[in-house]
């Protein structure tokens, strides 16, 4: 059981579920805020407002310093290799994403979403994840305009590096690669596919290196 696993996981959690348009993540950081300008007002004596300061504000330090490192850690790790059937044009590996998706021209950042990875025929590889309208902690819901499908387009000549490792979010850490590309004109961008199976490792890592210049 990785203990800061499930910290990150409670983290990304109130990060992604709002009560109204503010994730609950900032709810710390509004408890000082709140707390101190009823002070202000006299509507709250002071040493319970500079109380209320000292938890919410390293709580608040915490929620931020998580959502810098994107809720997740990436430990490099080497796997045996073993022979693997080769995926077929548009065959999907089932899988868990992480990263930036793109879908009608915006744009989410989203972590361990149920994904697909896929090559078409014109070997450009695919990463959709479907994002469902959930609930957490009872009454808190996640946005109900990111419900859908979201994707990330590339080809192998995009790819700059592909590393096998362990993903921690949650109770167990999960084989991993990270994904390195870099679109044209763009900077480089970096999505993390993870896997219930090594052998969909295997083949999702044997298939990006297929036809791609990587070292």
């Amino acid at each position: 059981m990785s203990i800061r696993g499930v910290i990150l996981k409670f983290s990304y959690y109130l990060h992604r579920h709002q009560i109204g348009p503010i994730p609950v993540g900032y709810a710390p950081l509004i408890l000082a805020a709140v707390a101190l300008i009823a002070a202000i007002s006299h509507l709250l004596a002071w040493p319970w407002a500079v109380g209320s300061a000292i938890v919410a504000l390293p709580l608040a330090a915490i929620v931020w310093i998580i959502d810098r490192q994107g809720y997740i850690v990436f430990h490099a790790k080497k796997f045996a290799p073993f022979p693997t059937e080769p995926l077929r044009a548009d065959e999907k590996v089932a899988g868990r994403a992480t990263g930036y998706f793109e879908v009608g021209g915006k744009r989410r950042y989203f972590v361990e979403a149920r994904a697909y990875f896929s090559t078409v025929e014109t070997r450009e590889h695919i990463l959709m994840v479907r994002i469902p309208h959930t609930r957490f902690l009872l009454f808190v819901t996640s946005p109900r305009d990111e419900v859908g499908w979201w994707y990330v387009f590339f080809q192998p000549g995009m790819l700059r590096a592909v590393q096998t490792g362990e993903i921690n979010f949650g109770l167990r850490p999960r084989s991993a690669l990270r994904v390195t590309y870099q679109p044209d004109d763009s900077s480089a961008q970096t999505v993390y596919l993870s896997f219930n199976e090594l052998s969909s490792l295997h083949r999702t890592l044997n298939d990006l290196r297929l036809d791609a210049d990587l070292p």
